[in-house]
């Protein structure tokens, strides 16, 4: 297996670059962990009760009777003891004001909903009881990822680490760039490449063990290989910085639990938010744009604008933040999208297929079969058979790369005029 080397220098003088965005699909290789089996995990959990139920049971059962049965998953549970929460902290709040304080209470009067939940609590009992519900579901999230997370690099996995470990050497030896966005919350991917490849993650060692982010945007950018959580990480902690004497974001290799009520810098005016290591539920726009993940946003918005081909894998065009990014950021002119997903179904017809027709690019077919879609003027590819077929056999690889062979007949003043007017369409 030929391997990129992984001491040649950082910077390539060309900007031949590819993002690859992974979302929940992408793990399945790895572990069968899916959307349903936490909402399982959150509904059987007793930790807290509510009138011989459990609070998840009580929680989903309301959002059942509002939503069709079954609709509403583990994101629009933490959602809603989000709401509750920011209601609660609002309504409770001493010395309210705009700049501290959201106007939820004023408009909605949810005591009548929530007299089961904190029966016989006073304000300050609510306070700390609905973010210890709101911390001890984060924390179960949390859990669930720790455990497949460290049986990564076990034998078992030996053969689908090795195919991913040649997917990235087969892109480095072209000479791309590769950018990894991931909306998962583990370490799978530094995991396995760490060992062959330098991947970048904008971190800097600490004398304690811990980690610091490094804002430089462009020193992000222009790396060979770089990796970021979109949507957080298990491995993320706060500490005091003695020189700002305010709480920073940091990366913990312990992978600690969630246990701090700390307001995050950014988010919506008078509308705080709880610190989390992870984005979930429905305040993902607003959580985007605090520290560390604005850094990953901004740089995964560039890198779209500039890449020459973007692949998806396990991703399922369901976060309208990101779509937006892939719709608006990418130059279609000169890029290309692969998407790998899993489906039985013409995937125009699929949940997916159609979020991707609405919101990123018009698909109009010209062909497809059980293996592969693939759209007119062949700008978009769309792979059937999962992620683990996918990089199992190189095969598969051809079409990322189908546009570039095309284009070495050109000239480079050509090429590079191509591109322009293409990009100012």
């Amino acid at each position: 297996m030929k391997l990129y080397n992984k001491h040649r220098p950082k910077k390539y003088r060309n900007n031949k670059q590819i993002v690859i965005l992974l979302g929940a699909g992408f793990v399945f290789p790895w572990v069968k962990l899916s959307s349903s089996s936490i909402k399982e995990a959150f509904i059987k959990d007793d930790t807290f009760s509510i009138n011989g139920q459990t609070i998840g049971e009580f929680i989903f059962n309301k959002l059942d009777s509002f939503y069709d049965y079954g609709e509403a998953n583990f994101e629009t549970f933490i959602a809603a003891i989000e709401s509750m929460m920011n209601y609660i902290i609002s309504s409770t709040n001493i010395g309210k004001s705009v700049k501290n304080t959201s106007f939820t209470p004023v408009i909605y009067d949810l005591k009548e909903t929530f007299s089961e939940i904190f029966k016989d609590k006073n304000e300050d009992e609510q306070r700390i009881y609905i973010h210890s519900i709101y911390q001890h579901f984060i924390n179960l999230v949390l859990n669930k990822i720790k455990e497949y997370n460290k049986y990564v690099l076990d034998k078992k996995n030996e053969r689908i680490n090795k195919s991913l470990i040649e997917f990235i050497s087969y892109l480095m030896n072209k000479r791309y760039s590769i950018k990894i966005y991931t909306t998962n919350y583990d370490r799978l991917i530094p995991q396995i490449l760490s060992p062959h490849f330098k991947v970048y993650e904008a971190l800097k060692d600490k004398a304690n063990g811990n980690k610091v982010f490094i804002y430089d945007l462009q020193r992000f950018r222009k790396v060979h290989l770089s990796h970021f959580n979109l949507h957080g990480s298990i491995f993320l902690d706060t500490e005091i910085d003695p020189v700002k004497m305010k709480y920073s974001v940091i990366y913990n290799p312990q992978a600690p639990k969630y246990i701090k009520a700390l307001n995050p810098d950014g988010g919506n005016p008078n509308e705080p938010l709880l610190f989390s290591p992870i984005i979930t539920g429905y305040t993902k726009t607003q959580r985007g744009f605090s520290t560390p993940f604005n850094l990953g946003f901004n740089a995964f918005t560039n890198d779209c604008n500039d890449c020459r081909a973007i692949i998806t894998m396990g991703y399922s065009f369901s976060d309208p933040h990101i779509n937006s990014i892939l719709s608006n950021f990418t130059c279609w002119g000169k890029s290309k999208l692969v998407n790998v997903t899993f489906t039985d179904e013409e995937f125009q017809k699929t949940p997916e297929g159609i979020a991707f027709d609405y919101e990123i690019y018009d698909l109009y077919k010209e062909y497809e079969d059980k293996t592969w879609f693939h759209s007119q003027k062949r700008k978009i590819h769309v792979y059937k058979k999962g992620v683990e077929d996918f990089l199992l056999d190189r095969v598969n690889w051809k079409y990322i790369l189908e546009q570039d062979r095309k284009s070495t007949r050109l000239n480079s003043s050509h090429l590079a005029i191509s591109y322009a007017v293409f990009c100012l369409k």
